[in-house]
């Protein structure tokens, strides 16, 4: 007899996230822009996946289709497929996409300001996928929830943040307020978006701190998305380089921090500030990697 697709022998065959020649092209008033070009990878249960890239790569737009979520008045078209959990959400009808998605996919976003509405509590917005789930729990179960989330992400005080507004926390807090609202549905893929730019250094070690143990004890893969190649170094196990909407690289992390095969990847490296070595007067450019090195 067949094993339900959540066993834990499919969970161990069947991808958690799965894309094949992914495009997504926007409609502008300049005409149309392709920001992901045909891009394909495979994240697997308790993997943690980053993509690095400079601003503009379109490493949010790949991480917005993955996750079915267009920001409003955008025209894009979107073509490939993305699987998850050896399902096409893409091939749902709206309402069980909704909760289909709200089960298997939590967003962290880059500026939790923005992305928490201002005018509900923290309760609300933190148990909010609870709601759109087909198995909702009730209001006392999803409270009870909410507060063991609260505490899961270092909170000491529940009670008392459970009726407070974004506006009155800081960046830190709100940004363990979004990773709970996105991990508090148990899903196995979570998603971060720049989830720590806002942040200063000691916040933001802070919150990786949370969504590593978050991702342990879920066994839910993670896809990072950065820019900073030191943070996918040091959180991630296999790393993927975007530049103009194509993956140029992926690999072992180590492999891709020691031993780049590609200029552009050699590049990025390049720029990292170092306190040994020469002093440089300039950060090297992209075409002098090239110049040095050769195309590959």
């Amino acid at each position: 007899m067949n094993e339900p697709l959540n066993s834990t022998a499919n969970r161990q065959a069947v991808p958690v996230l799965e894309v094949r020649d992914l495009s997504v092209t926007f409609q502008t008033g300049h005409g149309p822009i392709q920001a992901v070009k045909h891009v394909s990878l495979v994240i697997r249960a308790g993997q943690a996946f980053g993509i690095v890239g400079e601003s503009g790569a379109g490493k949010s737009a790949l991480m917005r289709a993955i996750a079915d979520i267009q920001p409003l008045g955008t025209r894009s078209e979107i073509t490939g497929s993305v699987t998850i959990n050896g399902q096409e959400p893409a091939r749902m009808s709206a309402r069980k996409r909704r909760a289909f998605m709200c089960s298997q996919v939590g967003m962290i976003f880059q500026d939790p300001l923005r992305s928490l509405n201002p005018t509900y509590r923290v309760g609300s917005q933190l148990t909010e996928a609870l709601s759109n789930m087909d198995s909702r729990p009730d209001a006392k179960a999803r409270r009870a929830r909410g507060l063991g989330m609260l505490r899961t992400t270092g909170f000491d005080n529940p009670e008392s943040l459970w009726r407070c507004y974004p506006f009155q926390l800081s960046g830190g807090q709100r940004q363990r307020i979004g990773i709970g609202a996105a991990a508090i549905g148990h899903p196995q893929l979570l998603i971060g978006d720049e989830p720590t730019t806002a942040l200063d250094v000691t916040v933001q070690h802070q919150v990786l701190d949370v969504l590593d143990d978050i991702r342990r004890a879920t066994g839910s893969a993670f896809l990072l998305v950065t820019h900073d190649l030191d943070v996918a170094a040091e959180r991630c196990d296999t790393i993927a380089v975007m530049k103009s909407g194509k993956i140029i690289e992926v690999g072992p992390t180590e492999q891709i921090m020691t031993q780049p095969q590609n200029p552009y990847t050699k590049a990025l490296l390049a720029c990292i500030p170092s306190l040994e070595g020469e002093r440089l007067r300039r950060l090297p450019t992209v075409e002098s990697i090239y110049a040095e090195g050769g195309a590959q």
